[in-house]
């Protein structure tokens, strides 16, 4: 809930021409599709999409790829995404559910540590939200986190609507 009202707020007052949003939310029942390559790939779908002139690395990654009857690397959906967002002033980057994306393979604690290259390279501004979860509070315990809980009130309205 929290991600879907900050998505909503900073598609209303932040996004134009050089500034994007883009996110994901992640489902424990996707676990399959939730590898770290898909993911990155999803975020740079959301930044190419509105604008086709700052397309050329993923047109380029996409043909070499089909040539070779292969699929992009996590390396090379990095480098596409690196680029696309060096189109950009700023990139705000939201991840609904950390909790809920799988962890075999790592894929988690690849996620994150691309994004935060990403974060030092680009003006790239991220957001995450997670349960506490000691191997994910332990990779941003020298970040500044703010725990959300709802009020009793909360819960009572939403349990009557």
């Amino acid at each position: 809930m929290m991600a879907a009202i900050t998505i909503d707020y900073l598609y209303s007052t932040v996004e134009c021409d050089d500034t994007r949003v883009a996110y994901l939310f992640c489902r424990y029942k996707a676990e399959a599709n939730q590898s770290a390559t898909n993911l990155l790939a999803a975020l740079l779908k959301q930044l190419v999409h509105s604008r086709p002139d700052i397309a050329a690395p993923v047109t380029r990654m996409h043909d070499y790829h089909l040539k070779q009857q292969s699929r992009p690397s996590l390396n090379d959906i990095f480098e596409a995404l690196q680029s696309v967002c060096l189109s950009y002033a700023v990139v705000y980057i939201i991840v609904d559910a950390l909790d809920e994306c799988a962890d075999k393979d790592s894929t988690r604690g690849r996620l994150i540590d691309k994004l935060r290259e990403l974060q030092t390279r680009t003006d790239v501004r991220l957001l995450f939200t997670s349960r506490f979860i000691p191997e994910i509070t332990q990779k941003f315990q020298s970040n500044s986190m703010l725990e959300v809980r709802a009020s009793e009130e909360d819960v009572k309205r939403f349990v009557a609507g």
